[in-house]
């Protein structure tokens, strides 16, 4: 069986915690820590959590979104990426996130070299 394409992953915010469907692979070590959310590994694997939709979690403003750049220094290529934070690292995930390294995928090993986050509409009044 080859690598899993999605994986379980945990967003705790305040007391709350959610579990839900989350790319296999990238939210471990230090993008874990800037982005709240954890990656279950095979010594907890979060089986026995109900999983919730990630479009539930986005509309409640509990997971938001932001769209990273990986550079890759030697061939001169920039990708975006999107990556998902807990609410509760607003302040803290786009200055923590640069220079964080991309684990997975076409340009693992790169650093992340800038964030950009959404601007949520509250009202269209």
């Amino acid at each position: 069986m080859g690598t899993p394409i999605l994986g379980r992953a945990l967003l705790t915010v305040g007391e709350d915690t959610y579990c839900f469907l989350a790319p296999y692979g990238v939210y471990t070590d230090d993008i874990a820590t800037q982005t709240g959310i954890q990656a279950a590994t095979a010594d907890d694997t979060f089986e026995d959590d109900v999983l919730v939709a990630v479009k539930d979690l986005i509309r409640g403003g509990v997971l938001l979104t932001a769209k990273v750049l990986v550079y890759d220094s030697v061939a001169n290529v920039s990708a975006y990426k999107t990556l998902h934070y807990s609410s509760d690292k607003v302040t803290t995930f786009k200055t923590g996130i640069k220079g964080v390294t991309w684990p997975v995928g076409k340009n693992a090993g790169q650093n992340i070299s800038g964030a950009m986050t959404s601007v949520r509409v509250r009202s269209r009044q």
